[in-house]
């Protein structure tokens, strides 16, 4: 997710796109770092720092109502790590979508 962001800042525009073309409206939100940033999160050291980061600008999302998809890997191990939660990637979705 942060490296999509930064090398395509218009990415959930993007995905967003993609979606409308086979019928699905998505809402890109606008989030900070998960937390884990490749192995940052895997280090004990730094672990509090992990967490509140991912407290900061995810856990809100993540277990909320709405159903949240993620295209970092690393964002969805953080998120299934502190929610319990297993997020999609988007091709996910959309391949579910293509076979109904």
């Amino acid at each position: 997710h942060c490296t999509e962001q930064t090398a395509l800042p218009n990415a959930g525009a993007l995905w967003a796109q993609v979606f409308a073309a086979i019928g699905l409206k998505v809402a890109p939100t606008a989030s900070g770092c998960c937390g884990m940033a490749g192995l940052f999160g895997h280090q004990e050291r730094h672990q509090a720092m992990s967490r509140r980061l991912y407290n900061m600008s995810w856990r809100d999302q993540v277990e909320g109502e709405a159903p949240v998809l993620a295209t970092g890997f690393s964002c969805r191990c953080q998120a299934e790590r502190f929610s319990g939660k297993g997020l999609r990637h988007p091709l996910g979705m959309i391949a579910d979508r293509l076979r109904a």
